[in-house]
Parts: C-alpha cells; structure tokens; sequence
C-alpha cells in the first residue's frame, strides 16, 4: 500500500542459496533505471547495481551545434588494392553521418597533400558537397610514400580557420608510418587545439595496431 511493496521468500520449500535478485522496470521516455540488491543478512553490509539503459531512438534525434570535420585520406603506396577501397567505402559511410550546417574538408595524403576542392576552406555537408567529394575520392591511387606531418598540419592549417566551432579530425590509414615517436607528438599536437577531437580509422590488412593503440 502507498507504494510500498514487502517481499518475502517462500520459507516451506525454498532455500536461501543464491543471490535474492529484485528487477525493477520503469517503462518511461529516455533513461530508464534499474536497480539489483543484495545482502546476506541483517549484520552485514549488502551489495547494490544501478543499470541505466539508453535513451530510446527519439530521445537520440536531439539537434546537435554545427561541426567542422577535416578528414584525412591516406592514399600512399601502402595504401594500394582493398585498403584504399575500405577508405572510400568508411569516408562515405562517415560522411553520410554529417548535416548541411556542418563544415566538411576532405584531404588526401602521400608525399604530397591535396585538398577536393583546391583550398583550404571547409564547405557545407551538402548533398552537392558530398557528390563532389565522392567523385574526387573515386579516381584516387596509391602512390609515393607516408608524409604524415604534411597531412597534419594541413588539417590543422584548416580547422583553424573558423573559431568556435567543435571541430574533428579523422585520420584513416593503414598507420604505416616508420617514425612512431613523431607520429605520436603530431597526434598530441591535434588534441592541444581548442575544441577539437582526433579520431583514427585504422585500415587495410597490414594496419600497424601498435602505433594505433600508443594513439
């Protein structure tokens, strides 16, 4: 009564030997709680978990604040066959994610940097802006070797343009980089800019997981 609930074990044919489980499902909009007890008697001190489920598909639509995404396409030597495919194919899935307020850069990377557009300047995540970098990326090759300070600062060239704005860099690459130690210190030099994230798509067959998990 007033919504107090008093439980009791079924002392005639049941035997305490396990854990007394209580669930309690709140069927509610977003983050739904539950709770698990537990305790061995009276004089002692019980145990508790706390599970919160995640918010359901329409409490996730939330509008987000506009982003800058710069990403950064590795198309060096190492980079030949299926693992240029798999970065096409991740850079469109990833793309698809954005919206028009959103800025988007593309740049691709061996021992040289290219930009889609030929600048440095972000444009929106339009249908037409994404239609043009698919077609820029489609007639990419592997070549040359892995100037990844290059393609770094470039990125950082950029996403420092426009103040304000979360900004994001996404790397995607086979890691095939002979200088960890510099790899690793233009990777910090990303993460000191204010606002922005590094995100790292690790591709290909022949990916360098050891450099990616120092990352």
């Amino acid at each position: 009564e007033d919504g107090v609930y008093v439980l009791n074990l079924n002392k005639k044919d049941k035997y305490p030997n396990r854990d007394f489980v209580v669930a309690n499902g709140v069927v509610v909009r977003g983050v739904a709680p539950m709770v698990y007890l537990q305790r061995r008697s009276s004089s002692h001190d019980g145990t508790f978990l706390v599970v919160l489920n995640p918010p359901d598909a329409s409490a996730m639509k939330a509008p987000r604040s506009p982003a800058d995404f710069v990403f950064v396409l590795d198309r060096s030597a190492s980079m030949r066959g299926a693992s240029l495919e798999q970065s096409r194919n991740a850079l469109k899935f990833l793309l698809e994610g954005l919206n028009e307020k959103d800025g988007v850069q593309v740049l691709s990377f061996d021992h040289e940097v290219e930009s889609y557009n030929n600048t440095k300047e972000f444009s929106s995540a339009s249908v037409e802006t994404l239609a043009a970098i698919d077609s820029y990326v489609s007639q990419l090759s592997s070549r040359g070797g892995t100037e990844l300070e290059l393609a770094v600062y470039a990125a950082l060239a950029s996403i420092k343009q426009r103040e304000g704005r979360e900004k994001a860099i996404c790397l995607i690459t086979d890691a095939a980089i002979a200088d960890h130690t510099r790899a690793l210190q233009l990777c910090d030099d990303i993460v000191k800019q204010e606002h922005t994230r590094l995100f790292i798509l690790g591709v290909g067959h022949s990916v360098d997981r050891l450099l990616l998990s120092k990352i």
